[in-house]
């Protein structure tokens, strides 16, 4: 009988024994899988936060990304219009020139005109002076006729007078010289006095169109200045709407006095829509992202937008 009791306590002796073995190794493995759990939640932080991190900097690149295409469209259509107006500028400076060879070829033209119609007054000015030294000659030939005739009737009375003075005498068949000489005078013929003729004077000249400078042309078309307005309350215009990030890009930046974490409020015509809060900013451009229970699904393109008063 006390073999068995003993039989039976060192049975139950080595149970214990390998029920104690059992409960320090499921011990050992619980603290090692409540470690391994331990680790593995705090892996599973960290990777929540490297994801988030991740998150944020794909939406920046985003935002990057969008700003970037939006300033690129801008500068295509910027360089679009500069081609357009120098297209424009070498229009107008081929049609100025085109304009510049005929004013010049009109020019010589008048030129030679006038010329030739200063030779032609010229010469008439030389005929006009040859008629005026030929009546002049025929005018001086008028007077000494003139002169002698004069010279001739004064004879004549000196004689007549002496011839009254004198007592008559019978009446003779022959004519005597006083009525010789008024015979003679009766027959010979009257001279003829030529008009005076009035020397023509020569056209003045006119002055031309031709003959006054004319105002140069210019080759060069000037740009007009470029203004940057610097006033920061007035009013921009959505580009583009990212639905998927819930943030916008519009048409304000450095220049206008935008920074970031600036406020922004949005509306359509007289109708409020909500606020932004300005997140990037570019000089000439700016991102913001919607402010709760404020989102994308509200707003379209071109809306307006301006600093919150």
């Amino acid at each position: 009988m006390s073999n068995r009791g003993k039989t039976i306590t060192i049975f139950l002796v080595l149970i214990s024994v390998l029920l104690l073995s059992l409960t320090v190794i499921a011990m050992f493995f619980f603290q090692k899988e409540s470690e391994l759990r331990k680790l593995a939640e705090l892996n599973l932080e960290q990777s929540k936060a490297t994801e988030a991190k991740l998150q944020a900097e794909i939406k920046e690149v985003k935002k990057e990304k969008f700003i970037l295409e939006e300033k690129l469209k801008e500068s295509e259509a910027k360089l679009s219009d500069l081609q357009s107006d120098l297209e424009l500028a070498e229009g107008v400076r081929d049609q100025i020139k085109e304009e510049n060879a005929s004013l010049k070829e009109a020019l010589e033209s008048e030129s030679q005109s006038k010329e030739e119609l200063r030779t032609e007054l010229s010469a008439k000015l030389e005929d006009a002076k040859k008629a005026v030294s030929d009546l002049q000659a025929t005018l001086d030939s008028e007077k000494q006729q003139k002169t002698e005739l004069e010279q001739k009737l004064k004879t004549l009375e000196d004689m007549k007078n002496q011839q009254q003075a004198l007592p008559p005498e019978p009446a003779a068949p022959t004519l005597g010289p006083t009525q010789q000489i008024l015979k003679d005078l009766d027959v010979a013929p009257q001279p003829q006095t030529a008009p005076p003729v009035k020397p023509s004077t020569p056209p003045a000249e006119s002055n031309s169109p031709a003959d006054e400078p004319r105002a140069g042309i210019s080759d060069e078309i000037p740009l007009g200045t470029i203004v940057v307005n610097q006033d920061a309350s007035r009013e921009g215009r959505i580009l583009s709407i990212d639905k998927e990030n819930d943030f916008i890009i519009f048409d304000l930046g450095h220049q206008d006095g935008i920074e970031t974490g600036t406020v922004m409020s949005i509306y359509r015509g007289s109708d409020y829509l909500g606020d932004v809060k300005v997140s990037k900013v570019q000089p000439d451009m700016a991102a913001a992202d919607f402010i709760p229970p404020f989102s994308s699904q509200k707003v379209r393109k071109n809306d307006q937008i301006v600093v919150k008063k």
